[in-house]
């Protein structure tokens, strides 16, 4: 069924976070303490929510059942989990929003709520649902003793605090500057209005039943309409609270591979005239194009191999004439700067390779005439693609080259 491969895939990703997060924390626990101090608290998150989704599979909650013995307590620690869950999510995102003094006084303040609800659950599940051995909870068992009030506390806490998210989400993301901080508070505000939806529903099996009535659809398990909304609010949820993190590092990974991608053309111009710049031969541009690993070493080293080129056997042969005459082409034809400047070199670069291939005698004791004001890898990584791209388009390099 659908449901069943939406819970499983949501399961399945929680494990393999939560793996990802304890190998980390493992990692840097004697090397970084205030990181891992960090990283405990997220795998804590990771584990609370692998065990909600967990016990949330009909399989699962047969088997914690049968192992504790106990009736109905695998649902209480599956809903202890869940307020402990909302609680953290909730954190996050006023520390995302609000002034850390701010952020921190909220925080606290929902957490006494927090625990007054599970003081709450805990109450009614040892006045009625263990009392009367009930296998569980849900709202179809809302005619036996005190299993509306424990209920309630659910609802009433998960949703004040769904419904806060999304208030938050979408209060401060019409606000937020376009970019990752705006798409994540949308996607905060997203999830939170489908956990208060599911909850809604969750609510209304809740007064149907308990007046002696019924519904023909179910509240919880596998094929439960709750599902379909709980699956892709957690993924919102999830996407929104991580995106601080992971999306600069894909960003620069993917302006990285492109850098990378886009230095081919001068690093092979460059490769031709003395291969031994490089620690390794070309490979094939296919495999080049479908290499995702060890971007930043890789793009560090082109860069660095060419520099090496340019200060090394190609220096003397580096005329401040051509140069001097590429920049007045580029400003004949309207280039402005770091275009003009770019063609300039490009050209000026363009012709000491032709020089050097054609084997013409190279000019001692030229000074070296193209410099970089770049101080980091990122900085002359895009100066030198913006060089390789002009080698390939740029009128000017033509010209020059006559």
């Amino acid at each position: 069924m659908v449901s069943n491969a939406i819970l499983l895939t949501l399961i399945a990703a929680a494990a393999v976070a939560l793996a990802v997060d304890v190998v980390r924390w493992v990692r840097i626990a004697g090397v970084d303490p205030d990181r891992a101090r960090r990283l405990r608290t997220a795998v804590a998150f990771r584990l609370l929510l692998a065990v909600c989704l967990a016990l949330g599979h009909p399989r699962t909650y047969r088997f914690v059942a049968g192992w504790f013995g106990v009736p109905a307590l695998p649902q209480l620690l599956q809903h202890l989990a869940a307020l402990a869950v909302a609680h953290h999510v909730q954190g996050r995102v006023f520390g995302l929003v609000l002034p850390h003094e701010r952020a921190r006084a909220a925080t606290r303040a929902w957490a006494v709520v927090m625990l007054l609800a599970m003081a709450g659950l805990i109450t009614f599940y040892l006045l009625g649902p263990l009392q009367n051995h009930l296998p569980d909870m849900a709202s179809d068992r809302a005619r036996s003793p005190f299993v509306v009030e424990y209920q309630l506390i659910v609802v009433g806490y998960v949703g004040l605090t769904a419904a806060s998210l999304l208030r938050f989400g979408t209060r401060y993301g019409r606000h937020a500057a376009p970019g990752p901080l705006r798409t994540a508070l949308y996607l905060v505000g997203a999830g939170g209005g489908l956990v208060v939806l599911s909850l809604v529903d969750r609510f209304v099996h809740l007064i149907v039943i308990a007046g002696g009535g019924s519904l023909p659809w179910r509240e919880t398990g596998i094929g439960a309409a709750q599902l379909y909304l709980l699956g892709p609010a957690t993924l919102s949820l999830l996407l929104g609270l991580t995106m601080p993190r992971w999306h600069p590092r894909l960003s620069t990974w993917r302006r990285r591979r492109r850098w990378y991608r886009h230095l081919r053309p001068l690093w092979l111009a460059v490769y031709r005239v003395d291969n031994d710049i490089a620690l390794l031969p070309p490979r094939p541009e296919l495999v080049e194009a479908l290499t995702m690993h060890r971007i930043g070493f890789r793009l560090h080293r082109r860069v660095i191999e060419i520099r090496d080129a340019l200060v090394g056997p190609l220096r003397d042969y580096l005329d401040p004439e051509v140069l001097d005459q590429a920049r007045r082409l580029a400003t004949v034809r309207g280039l402005a700067e770091p275009a003009r400047s770019a063609a300039a070199e490009a050209a000026c670069i363009a012709a000491a390779l032709r020089s050097r291939e054609r084997r013409e005698p190279a000019r001692p004791g030229q000074p070296t005439v193209l410099t970089t004001e770049a101080t980091d890898l990122d900085a002359e990584a895009t100066w030198l693609a913006a060089i390789s791209r002009a080698m390939r388009t740029s009128e000017v390099v033509t010209a020059t080259l006559g």
